[in-house]
């Protein structure tokens, strides 16, 4: 982390950028809900713009306590991410040798890889710890005799902070109430559903009261399908684009294919929690999605890892694994083969300060212009994050994850249409647009496709950067929503011109008339 770290600021002129732009947003609803007891991302309006209701109350919390300070994130994802390795350890320490909890934490760090997720800023180091916790008690109690009085009072709890951490969550606890029904524990099953169910349906009618679905926009958006195609190949394409979920998963159905032929070969408790990982995971490939910097599935990379590693080199005589990895010579080999496998995902750590570069190149300096040049106007943006976050804008979302009318409108046609786009910017009189030329292309909705509206003819300037790993499109474009308003759009982005970092290139009428310049 140091060493990304350093690495980042170097590329960000000494600002730490997180690595996603998504982290802005829920910084932008805590900030907006610390200071001016408004959930969205601006403070004008409730947008159901998170995803993680949780993540977004601790750092509205610790905004109103501390201040709005932007390493917050930062400093909860190391501690949620050193706590996680703690508690696998935990779990491993007295099972097996010390050489071979090395084998287990060693991939726990690089297979998710758990430094890009502490970069990303987001919730998901939380929600590794809770899962594992979780997933860690339900196989103990399902391992054992019913209890009178019904599940324990940690796996209610855990089931309830589960899905308002991250709503895929819903799939691990689905699978453990799916186990506790096919033991006939049913009283047990209704109680963990019914403690996972409440508080989002209390986010949920918090949300219907102010207009909203009441499932958030970000969930809704991006699990919506693009037809029968997505939802027979998503199990498939998801593993061609995780590979290490991918052979986790391989791994954990050859241990209980070997544990069906050859009963007792695994300790019931660790079948159990290798059962709700293969399932938890096979659920998470059918219905969710992979990729953007592994955020999505490190969680079930994590409880893979927590749950195979310690099946594969318990010594003897302990009862939480079978022989396979018992010898010290085979722990070694496995030792070897382990710390390979996971050096090999080192260069990926690289991609880490690319893409907080990105995010300072891109969506920081958007944010940095607008504060400078349109606080309080209504603009219409692609990516709400950082502009929102840093700025005081009246905002328009051309992708709906802050913005309920586009929303609806994306939801209903399964994208925005140049028309619709053009429609929603007019009547909501946005003075100027930023977005990706490309995403308008590129839109594929069945209805029209038909490139930039006409109207607002051609870009005033465009902003472009190289190496582009997590942004949209490397290329922002800025419109004028009428003649005057070019002119000044084009006036005020000369004005900032010299406050841009190096590696940002300018181009368009603005930079004609101002003078090139990289």
């Amino acid at each position: 982390m140091v060493w990304l770290i350093h690495a980042s600021l170097a590329l960000t002129e000494g600002r730490f950028t997180y690595a996603l732009d998504d982290a802005y947003i829920h910084m932008a609803v805590a900030k907006h809900l610390a200071q001016a007891g408004v959930w969205g991302v601006t403070p004008y309006a409730f947008s159901s713009s998170s995803s993680s209701p949780l993540w977004t109350l601790i750092r509205a919390g610790l905004f109103r306590l501390l201040g709005v300070h932007e390493l917050i994130p930062l400093v909860l994802n190391l501690i949620f991410a050193t706590l996680t390795l703690t508690w696998i350890h935990a779990h491993v320490k007295n099972r097996v040798s010390p050489g071979a909890a090395f084998i287990v934490l060693a991939p726990a760090i690089l297979f998710p890889p758990l430094p890009i997720v502490v970069m990303g800023g987001m919730e998901h180091t939380l929600q590794m710890l809770l899962v594992l916790m979780f997933v860690t008690e339900a196989a103990r109690r399902l391992t054992r005799p019913p209890r009178p009085g019904g599940p324990s009072l940690p796996v209610m709890a855990l089931a309830a902070l589960l899905p308002i951490v991250r709503y895929e969550d819903l799939f691990v606890v689905a699978v453990v109430c799916g186990v506790l029904l096919a033991r006939r524990r049913t009283r047990d099953a209704v109680a963990i559903g019914i403690a996972a169910f409440v508080p989002i349906a209390v986010f949920g009618a918090y949300s219907m009261a102010h207009g909203a679905p009441p499932i958030p926009n970000t969930v809704l958006l991006k699990g919506v399908s693009n037809g029968v195609q997505d939802v027979v190949l998503a199990v498939p394409r998801n593993l061609c684009r995780s590979k290490p979920l991918a052979e986790l998963l391989a791994l954990a159905l050859a241990l209980l294919a070997v544990e069906h032929m050859r009963p007792g070969f695994l300790h019931p408790r660790r079948r159990m929690m290798i059962l709700i990982f293969a399932c938890t995971a096979l659920l998470h490939l059918q219905l969710a999605k992979v990729g953007w910097l592994y955020r999505y599935e490190a969680y079930l990379v994590v409880l893979a890892i927590a749950a195979v590693g310690p099946a594969l080199v318990g010594p003897p005589g302990d009862p939480a694994g079978p022989r396979t990895l018992s010898s010290w010579p085979s722990q070694t080999a496995a030792a070897a083969f382990a710390v390979a496998v996971a050096l090999a995902r080192i260069p990926v750590l690289a991609s880490g300060p690319l893409a907080s570069q990105n995010i300072y190149q891109q969506q920081v300096q958007t944010g940095r212009f607008l504060a400078a040049a349109y606080s309080g106007q209504v603009v219409a943006v692609s990516d709400i994050g950082a502009v929102n976050f840093l700025a005081d804008l009246r905002c328009i979302d051309l992708m709906g994850l802050g913005d309920l009318e586009v929303a609806k409108i994306r939801l209903a046609h399964g994208g925005l249409t140049a028309a619709q786009a053009d429609d929603v910017v007019r009547r909501r009189h946005a003075r100027i647009v930023i977005s990706y030329e490309r995403w308008f292309h590129d839109m594929r909705d069945g209805v029209t496709g038909d490139g930039i509206p006409p109207r607002w003819d051609q870009p005033v300037g465009r902003w472009a950067i190289d190496d582009c790993v997590v942004c949209g499109a490397d290329t922002l474009a800025f419109f004028g929503m009428d003649p005057a308003e070019r002119d000044t759009l084009a006036a005020r982005l000369r004005a900032f011109e010299p406050r841009l970092p190096a590696g940002v290139d300018q181009s368009g009428p603005y930079v004609a008339l101002g003078g090139a310049r990289r």
